[in-house]
């Protein structure tokens, strides 16, 4: 049996997340079990759900700039509460069902000799925390948006995949 070890570089698209202090996978299988007038119960999938969590340790106006494009404010930028920044800054606005459309990429976890990937990603913060009052940390939540027939999930060796050909 090989081992999947690191050290691990995180890359959602092309942007690499630096500072990664945990990483949790979070997957999910469900079905559906009716029963016949017999009394026989089908297990029948129905839907599969996959999600990363990354912590990043000390998140960025940077780092979450470029995680999350829509809420990035250029220096003298205008912020959503009407204020001008002289600097770069963050301005995450809440989402809503018509809101505005996020990045989505595909979401590598490199090792050392394997890749893991959750494949059509998008994200969403999921905490902000204070480690020890001292550093603030980021949770955001990666979750796989493959289309239909195509996995949601991949484990390859590094190096090992040559690009796809386009359809015609």
């Amino acid at each position: 049996m090989a081992l999947n070890t690191g050290p691990f570089a995180i890359k959602f698209g092309t942007v690499e997340i630096q500072d990664v202090s945990e990483l949790s996978w979070d997957f999910s299988s469900d079905s559906s079990n009716p029963t016949t007038i017999a009394g026989k119960t089908y297990d029948l999938p129905t839907t599969t759900s996959m999600s990363l969590d990354v912590t990043i340790l000390g998140a960025d106006i940077p780092t979450l700039s470029a995680i999350f494009p829509e809420a990035a404010v250029a220096a003298d930028g205008v912020m959503s509460t009407g204020e001008t920044t002289t600097d770069p800054a963050f301005d995450f606005k809440s989402a809503t069902a018509c809101g505005t459309v996020r990045l989505q990429d595909d979401l590598e976890v490199i090792g050392c000799d394997t890749t893991t990937r959750l494949v059509d990603a998008t994200a969403k913060i999921a905490s902000i925390d204070y480690e020890d009052n001292i550093v603030q940390t980021v949770t955001v939540t990666f979750t796989g948006q493959s289309p239909e027939g195509v996995a949601i999930f991949q484990m390859f060796k590094n190096g090992s995949l040559t690009p796809a050909t386009p359809t015609p």
